[in-house]
């Protein structure tokens, strides 16, 4: 369902025209700049290493993106033109790499609270959460 919209909404933004006003791509992207900044410290809650490490690298990259996009669109912005072809494809990267990012923080953390395999042939090893459960 979350693969669908992603690929749904990034057919929208590669529909975009290739001139968009710097001054929408600049309020948007601030946006952008927030939502990665928290999902950096948000992160942390992760606990599979390898999805945490993806998650964290893309987010570093998006943010990355989005600063550069920031800082094109308003200097582009000063000059009163609207925004160049690299400044909407830096745009677009940077809404699909903010979308991978919430997509792996939602896998990482839905990974994370699923049920661990229990060993069917030795009862006595599965942790109940108020302690070890007794067989008698």
């Amino acid at each position: 369902m979350v693969a669908a919209i992603t690929v749904a909404f990034e057919l929208a933004m590669y529909r975009l025209p290739l001139f968009i006003p710097d001054t929408a791509i600049s309020q948007i992207v601030t946006v952008y700049i927030l939502v990665n900044v928290g999902l950096l410290v948000a992160v942390s809650n992760v606990q599979q290493q390898e999805t945490r490490t993806l998650t964290l690298g893309l987010n570093l990259l998006g943010l990355v993106v989005s600063l550069f996009t920031f800082v094109s669109a308003t200097i582009q912005t000063g000059f009163k033109v609207l925004s160049r072809d690299y400044v909407t494809w830096d745009f677009q990267i940077a809404t699909g790499l903010l979308l991978w990012t919430i997509e792996g923080y939602t896998a990482g953390l839905l990974l994370s609270k699923s049920p661990k395999r229990v060993s069917r042939r030795n009862p006595r090893k599965m942790i109940q959460p108020y302690g070890w459960k007794q067989f008698n």
